[in-house]
């Protein structure tokens, strides 16, 4: 089994009262929750979650593959 590693994170009370109403309907806890929700995010493939960050991984990915074409193989 792969080691965990913990993230701190700071939300708006509306968004945590949410995780937190969510979770007790399915008598879980709020950590659990939001650990379910990442989890459904990177299973979806991990789209981006802006239009900011999806253009600066199409930018990413293009230098990418730009490097990948100018390197030589041998």
């Amino acid at each position: 089994m792969s080691e965990k590693k913990p993230y701190l994170v700071r939300l708006p009370d509306y968004i945590a009262e949410e995780i937190t109403r969510r979770s007790k309907a399915l008598s879980s806890n709020p950590t659990e929750y939001a650990t379910n929700v990442i989890k459904w995010w990177f299973g979806e493939g991990s789209p981006p979650i802006s239009a900011e960050e999806k253009r600066l991984l199409e930018i990413t990915k293009g230098t990418k593959e730009k490097k990948a074409r100018s390197t030589p193989t041998t």
